[in-house]
């Protein structure tokens, strides 16, 4: 069974699963990590599965589920503390605006 890692341990080109939107479909989405950056976005590249359109964009970290494998298996992604801590600030944030 693999261990978990965190989102700073993501690399350009490692392919990942992000939670699924559920008015498209209820399997997750699948991406490719588009940068190396840290903090709480990631630019990543969907791909066209499950009912998704191809796009690239800039993602919360929160929606990275797991890493997938070369071998296929899924190694789960944690947040850490302080990155759940500002995540829980923005989507608040986002959430009360009016």
């Amino acid at each position: 069974m693999s261990t978990s890692i965190t989102h700073n341990d993501l690399k350009k080109g490692d392919m990942v699963e992000l939670t699924a939107i559920p008015m498209i479909s209820r399997e997750p989405r699948v991406a490719e990590i588009y940068d190396n950056g840290k903090g709480t976005t990631r630019t990543i590249k969907i791909l066209s599965q499950h009912g998704y359109y191809p796009d690239i964009g800039s993602n919360y970290i929160d929606e990275i589920t797991h890493k997938i494998n070369d071998d296929g298996t899924k190694t789960p992604v944690e947040l850490s503390a302080a990155h759940a801590k500002k995540l829980f600030k923005i989507r608040d944030l986002l959430n009360n605006w009016r």
